[in-house]
Formats: structure tokens, sequence, C-alpha cells
């Protein structure tokens, strides 16, 4: 299992390759900073947010519902995808309060899919990473003398 900072180290070193051919595939340079973009999120949104000195606020009743290493948090994709509704079922209802209709028109619809896609590639594989590390120890000696 890596530690934290190779997580870490492993995730930064991922995001620069991955959001420049993200931009140069899609030929959408914007596209391929929102997948660089949640690359890098998967620094402050990772797998381990289950365990418990990582548990503070919003994070305390996910590490509380969630045990470390539960298929529902580490898996990609699902822990992906379960942490990302977490973080943003709240502001997603409050926007929609103070400005109801906006999320679901066409053009807001079209950002989000698009957009919003490709930042959560760039998260799912820093998680994917993060899982692969996890599942399959590499020594890594970064920054040893």
């Amino acid at each position: 299992m890596a530690s934290g900072k190779v997580h870490h180290c492993t995730t930064v070193i991922l995001s620069i390759p991955l959001g420049i051919s993200v931009g140069i595939w899609t030929t959408d340079p914007l596209a391929g900073l929102c997948c660089f973009s949640g690359c890098i999120f998967g620094l402050w949104i990772h797998p381990d947010l289950d365990i418990d000195k990582y548990a503070r606020w919003p994070w305390c009743t996910y590490a509380r519902v969630m045990w470390h290493r539960h298929i529902w948090s580490h898996l990609p994709l699902l822990g992906t995808a379960l942490r990302l509704a977490y973080l943003l079922i709240l502001p997603v209802l409050v926007f929609n309060v103070f400005v109801p209709g906006v999320l679901g028109s066409p053009w807001a619809l079209w950002l989000i899919r698009w957009y919003g896609g490709w930042f959560f590639v760039g998260l799912a594989l820093s998680d994917t990473l993060h899982w692969a590390m996890d599942r399959f120890p590499v020594r890594c000696t970064f920054g040893a003398t």
C-alpha cells in the first residue's frame, strides 16, 4: 500500500499528461483543463476520506458511514461518483432554490455534460490510480536520499 505522499505525487504526475492529451484529443483546451482540474481535485476528495483522521467538515458523516477500503468508497467510478454526489448535493439544492431552472436549461446541461464529464474523467482516473496503487503496491522512493 502506498503512502499518502506517494498517492499525491503520482496524482500530480498523472494530471499533466492527462490534461494535455485530452486537450489535444478533443481539440478543446478547456476540456483538457477540466480533466487536469478533476485529476488535481482528486488530491482533496480522494478515496481515503473514509479514515477518521480526515473526518473534517464536510466529510464527518461520510467517514462515519463508510468504513475504510469498502467497495462503496474505494472502487473507481462508484466511489468517485458517490463522493462527488455527497459533495455537490447541498450546493445544487441551494442553487436551485435561489436560481430555479438555470441548471435545467439546455445550455447549462450541455456545459455540465461536456466539461463536467471531463472533470469527472480526471477525478475518476485519479481514483483509479489510487485504487491500483493500494491493490498492487510498488515501492517508490520519491525524494529519497
